[in-house]
């Protein structure tokens, strides 16, 4: 059964990918290379798995190709994480503090959820315009 947490969880994950993907103009971040379809993967810097209440922040994502995320990020974190620092720093040190901050917070609420959902549609609606 799948629970509401779940559908929004799944929602937020959606809008957020494909608002990434408009503002990265589908390009991986890495090589530069335009991806498309299953070759346009949406990266976090920071893991799901460290602080969920940065996965669907914008900062926190970026566009990469197949190749550049699975064979280059995940394969050697330390480069990767070198070259983020280094490529972009200011959403480095917005990201490090962030993460501090949001380390002494409760897990993310469904209301929390909710608002979420309905910011970024509005965004999305607005991307698509342009």
């Amino acid at each position: 059964m799948v629970t509401k947490r779940k559908k929004l969880i799944k929602q937020l994950d959606e809008l957020t990918k494909e608002i990434i993907k408009k503002r990265d103009n589908y390009a991986c971040q890495k090589c530069g290379k335009k991806v498309e379809g299953i070759n346009c993967h949406w990266s976090h810097i920071i893991p799901v798995s460290r602080s969920l209440r940065l996965r669907w922040d914008f900062q926190n994502s970026m566009v990469k190709c197949f190749h550049c995320h699975i064979n280059w990020w995940h394969k050697h974190p330390l480069a990767a994480a070198n070259w983020f620092k280094k490529n972009f720093p200011k959403r480095w040190k917005y990201l490090s503090e962030k993460e501090n901050e949001i380390r002494k917070i409760l897990p993310v609420k469904l209301f929390e959820l909710e608002e979420l959902i309905v910011k970024y549609r509005k965004k999305l609606r607005k991307l698509r315009k342009l």
